[in-house]
């Protein structure tokens, strides 16, 4: 019965991982905007980001047309949200605690119930980054080159995340 409940739950996070993970058809290469995110190429490490005045980000270094940004309580964890106008690629950060997360480099691990001093990070809902650091300094989270991989799919992701 044991074995039975966890294959039927690996095919469930398979499926559901396969199904976000939709390709995009679009052919034409993103514009660009003159909101740069970071400096740095080494993988999962922060690198403080050159704007930090508004919430940015790339993903496969095409940048979020329109990013927004909001913090708020969930439960016993603090949870960042961010996505772009039309919702493509959204990004959540998990602390622990139940207040905005303090000052500091927090690592990231698998999941969204992290322990002191690390957090969690997810990318569409269904791709999680399981190494790297995210640094906050108030009520501003940067990271750089986070790999988040899918299935299929490596999704490398930077940027500067402000929440009100």
């Amino acid at each position: 019965m044991k074995k039975l409940f966890v294959f039927s739950s690996s095919l469930a996070v398979v499926l559901l991982i396969g199904f976000a993970c939709k390709k995009s058809t679009t052919t034409t290469p993103p514009a660009t905007t003159s909101t740069s995110s970071t400096t740095g190429t080494t993988a999962g490490t922060t690198t403080a980001p050159s704007n930090t005045t508004s919430v940015n980000y790339t993903v496969n270094g095409a940048a979020a047309p329109s990013p927004t940004c909001s913090g708020q309580t969930g439960g016993t964890t603090f949870v960042v949200v961010a996505m772009d106008n039309n919702a493509a690629n959204s990004i959540q950060l998990t602390f622990p605690g139940a207040t905005t997360p303090a000052n500091g480099a927090y690592t990231i691990t698998l999941g969204t119930s992290p322990t002191a001093g690390h957090c969690g990070f997810l990318f569409n809902n269904s791709t999680s980054a399981t190494s790297g650091t995210v640094t906050v300094v108030g009520k501003d989270a940067y990271f750089t080159n986070i790999h988040c991989v899918s299935q299929t799919i490596t999704y490398t992701v930077t940027g500067n995340l402000i929440w009100p």
